[in-house]
């Protein structure tokens, strides 16, 4: 790799956004690590050719140079295009071309990404679990049997008093069946009321 760099192939983090863009550089690929660009492509390939015969590389060692430029927009399709993209904010897939700004997030925020309306995804489970079950970065680890008595739903306060006749408060079940019973309908068997249900003043719980 050293060689290339040797041969002519500059640095990407060297490179300006102008310089990533010049017409006719090449990204140079080894095994399928970008290792720079190069202006002058057809040189460097003749090159390592060269070298290969003289023996100085490996004789397996293959160099090709891909000379596809896949248009982005028809009008930008010259002679030597072989290729035109659909649309370009398809070009990450149909999914991914649903994210707004994927590229102001991190990769995992767009990974996670739901809601394609279009896709029906909104209607489909959906889970995210880590391999231990504990360490998943800002999820908790939840008791079932809390999340069945209502954990996270509601919250309430009681004061249970004594009085001077020796009888105190105490906190029951609902009684569906006694004296207002009515009033009782919208609580569970844990006395918190039912998901859905309407709380208003004339309701006494």
């Amino acid at each position: 790799m050293v060689m290339c760099y040797y041969l002519g192939v500059e640095d990407l983090e060297l490179l300006s956004g102008e310089e990533l863009h010049t017409p006719n550089s090449f990204l140079v690929i080894f095994n399928g690590l970008i290792l720079g660009k190069h202006r002058r492509p057809q040189h460097f390939a003749a090159t390592m050719r060269k070298l290969r015969r003289a023996g100085k590389i490996g004789e397996f060692v293959s160099v090709y140079v891909n000379e596809k430029q896949i248009a982005l927009y028809e009008g930008e399709a010259t002679t030597e295009t072989t290729h035109i993209e659909i649309e370009p904010f398809t070009i990450l897939g149909v999914c991914a071309g649903l994210i707004p700004f994927p590229h102001h997030n991190q990769s995992p925020r767009n990974t996670y990404q739901v809601g394609y309306d279009k896709l029906g995804a909104g209607k489909m489970p959906l889970a995210v679990m880590s391999y231990s079950g504990y360490d998943i970065e800002d999820a908790i680890v939840m008791n079932k049997s809390s999340l069945d008595r209502g954990f996270g739903r509601l919250s309430y306060s009681a004061v249970l008093q004594k009085y001077e006749n020796d009888t105190q408060d105490r906190i029951l079940r609902p009684d569906r069946k006694g004296y207002g019973a009515k009033h009782m309908r919208i609580l569970d068997d844990d006395g918190i009321a039912s998901p859905g249900e309407i709380i208003s003043p004339k309701i006494s719980i």
